[in-house]
């Protein structure tokens, strides 16, 4: 009795370190890497905590409802401040997910649940970096779905989760008529799951109310459509990035899916992985290339499907969690970047005015000022001409090109020596492979491509 009792006390305590241990390398991962669309993301939490409307006093072409909860961040915290902000917050929501993920496998006997949150917190889903994307939001939706039993907050979950993009809006949809049909024996569980879908769909629509429905279509729909040919990736860009990270969850998971196939998680988990999969295929042959194949797009389904790795065997979870350990942290290898570029955005910040208006250029800056903007936006000027989006820029007569962003030499508070740097931080990370996998990836293109044209 007394060993079993040691036995049991000892493996707590080793999951405790491993949690802790978890808990730190996932907090350098926050701070030493840049966030996916950071550059993007950050302005428009600005401008909507501005008060500004999206698609009518700036261009966006992402559905940015969800973004109505990341609001108060960049109410509270301003400019840089954010983007410290956003980072610890990110931590705290990888590991609630992960708590979410525990309960849900432990609720529905799907496996060891300390076995599915491990899985989904040393893999790509533990990433902090997908924190500002919808993809994460939808990832976070649909887990409080499943983790929750009350039909209101399922109903409420669920729209939540089809209102964060168009892409998951049709898999919403499937599942909310295949959850309609299963609460449709109990008409006051049904009356409260369509009370929680209801109830959503209202605030959406106050959300876009006053936005005219053709503005709506062109900026969601036509421009992602018109700028889709211009977002396509290479078959090596699929393969050592998105298939690498991926494989893990689709061997472990989807063993677990089958061997729980008849329980009404693994439905509607089939019903979302099949789903996001086909939009994905659908979206690839309207635009003519996978641009959505490639993560974060996919992050959701990835997400469930940890869920479903509870149920690896003992002498496999080890080898399992060590071998995907080692895969993200190959790919996306801790550096001081994330710390070089908050010191960096800092010192942009400081020198520029306060009421300076900037022209953004292109918006894969690795610097950017979260000030009013001066042009209708930022994409990249190929994106904007080829969806036939004007940019309305203010002519500068004396201006400066920094990180891709134009501001008049008046507002500039620097001497000439902090400008050169920070042009020439810009530079330097815009150009540097950021991981070893990057250039082993750089070295086996070369050879294949070699070979392919050869044969």
């Amino acid at each position: 009795m007394n060993r079993s009792r040691i036995k049991k006390k000892r493996k707590k305590q080793i999951l405790q370190i491993i949690y802790v241990f978890l808990f730190l390398l996932i907090g350098i991962y926050a701070f030493s890497l840049g966030y996916t669309d950071e550059g993007t993301y950050v302005p428009v939490g600005y401008f909507m905590a501005q008060g500004m409307r999206p698609y009518l006093d700036f261009f966006e072409h992402h559905n940015l409802f969800y973004y109505v909860f990341y609001v108060p961040l960049f109410k509270i915290f301003y400019g840089p401040l954010s983007q410290i902000a956003l980072r610890v917050l990110s931590v705290f929501f990888v590991f609630f997910c992960a708590y979410l993920i525990y309960k849900i496998v432990k609720k529905n006997n799907l496996g060891n649940p300390h076995y599915a949150a491990l899985f989904f917190l040393v893999g790509y889903t533990g990433l902090p970096i997908n924190f500002l994307r919808n993809e994460f939001f939808a990832m976070l939706m649909i887990l409080l779905f499943f983790y929750f039993r009350n039909p209101f907050l399922r109903g409420l979950f669920l729209t939540l989760f089809g209102s964060s993009s168009i892409m998951f809006l049709f898999v919403a949809i499937v599942l909310y008529v295949y959850n309609f049909y299963y609460y449709r024996k109990t008409r006051i569980d049904l009356l409260k799951y369509i009370l929680g879908c209801c109830l959503v769909l209202i605030l959406f629509f106050l959300f876009i109310y006053n936005i005219p429905f053709q503005t709506l279509y062109w900026d969601l729909v036509t421009v992602n459509l018109l700028i889709g040919p211009l977002r396509i990736y290479s078959w090596y860009n699929l393969v050592f990035f998105s298939l690498i990270l991926s494989l893990p969850y689709f061997i472990f998971g989807i063993w677990g899916l089958v061997n729980n196939i008849k329980k009404n998680i693994a439905i509607n988990s089939i019903i979302l992985i099949v789903g996001v999969f086909a939009i994905i295929v659908l979206s690839s042959i309207l635009s003519g290339g996978a641009q959505k194949g490639k993560l974060p797009s996919y992050l959701p389904a990835l997400g469930v499907l940890s869920i479903f790795c509870g149920k690896i065997q003992k002498k496999g979870i080890l080898l399992s969690l060590v071998g995907l350990g080692l895969l993200t942290i190959i790919l996306y290898t801790p550096s001081a970047y994330g710390i070089n570029f908050l010191k960096y955005q800092f010192l942009f910040h400081s020198c520029v005015k306060e009421n300076a208006k900037i022209n953004y250029l292109e918006n894969n800056s690795n610097l950017f000022i979260t000030r009013e903007s001066a042009s209708y936006f930022w994409m990249l000027k190929k994106f904007l001409n080829n969806a036939n989006v004007i940019i309305e820029q203010s002519s500068f007569s004396n201006s400066v090109i920094i990180c891709g962003q134009e501001i008049e030499k008046k507002d500039l508070t620097c001497h000439s020596e902090k400008i050169v740097s920070l042009k020439n931080y810009c530079e330097n990370t815009r150009n540097g492979y950021s991981n070893l996998l990057a250039y082993l990836k750089n070295i086996l293109k070369e050879k294949l491509d070699f070979v392919i044209k050869f044969s």
